[in-house]
């Protein structure tokens, strides 16, 4: 079978399983299969997968068609232009959490913040502190004194997820710049820091909160109206009372 034939093939066993993205999803895979680039696919149709490539490629479309995220197929994810490591004890990187980062990064640049610690809570694979790292190291200018006064932690209780983390941070070449603790939420952080210190909130450049929300009570009222897992709330309000 040549590239042009799986292709074809994957694609067709994607789609039959309701895949919405099935011929992106069938490159995506002989790509890594093939360990090249989707523009090699495109330029060799022609060309003869061998039969351990094959065997393997059948068996991640069946493991895709079935419902398996092609980031837990792969182990590799892309956030921020980035690739970090994943797996099924980490989340898989969203899109939408890139404007969490840029948010930080206007907040800071904005505020001109000094003498501050981020702290990521759930770090999964580490990809937002290792993107802050990243442009902080090479976006912001050194002579705006930030990166001196810079800190910044990733938090998560499972070790398995930290050691990913860490292994992102290496392969990014930040590991020594950022630190990866073992904590249930905030409890092994608490006893460092004030009862006046507090996250950076997303409406804090504004000065405006959501419409409605005055308190932190309302706050988990809201969250509770637009249909957040009770686990996660009990969650979020444990890091509310312990932050404010």
């Amino acid at each position: 079978m040549n590239i042009k034939q799986a292709l074809i093939f994957g694609t067709k066993e994607l789609k039959n399983s309701k895949i919405n993205s099935a011929s992106l999803d069938a490159e995506i895979l002989l790509s890594w299969i093939l360990k090249k680039p989707k523009e090699f696919i495109y330029a060799h149709p022609e060309k003869i997968i061998n039969s351990q490539q094959l065997t393997k490629f059948r068996k991640l479309i069946n493991q895709c068609a079935k419902g398996m995220p092609i980031a837990y197929l792969t182990g590799h994810k892309e956030f921020y232009g980035l690739n970090f490591l994943v797996n099924k004890d980490t989340l898989i990187p969203r899109p939408e959490t890139e404007l969490m980062v840029e948010e930080v990064l206007k907040q800071i640049k904005n505020d001109k913040i000094k003498n501050f610690t981020l702290i990521d809570v759930g770090t999964g694979s580490g990809c937002i502190p290792i993107c802050l790292v990243k442009i902080f190291y090479s976006v912001i200018p050194a002579q705006a004194g930030i990166q001196e006064d810079l800190r910044i932690i990733g938090l998560d209780i499972s070790k398995k997820v930290l050691l990913i983390a860490c292994r992102n941070a290496k392969l990014h070449k930040v590991n020594n710049k950022i630190k990866f603790i073992k904590s249930d939420l905030l409890s092994s952080l608490m006893s460092n820091f004030s009862c006046h210190s507090r996250p950076v909130s997303p409406y804090r450049g504004t000065g405006q909160a959501p419409y409605g929300v005055n308190s932190s009570g309302d706050l988990m009222e809201l969250l509770k109206v637009l249909g957040f897992p009770i686990t996660y709330l009990s969650a979020l309000w444990q890091i509310i009372r312990g932050m404010t």
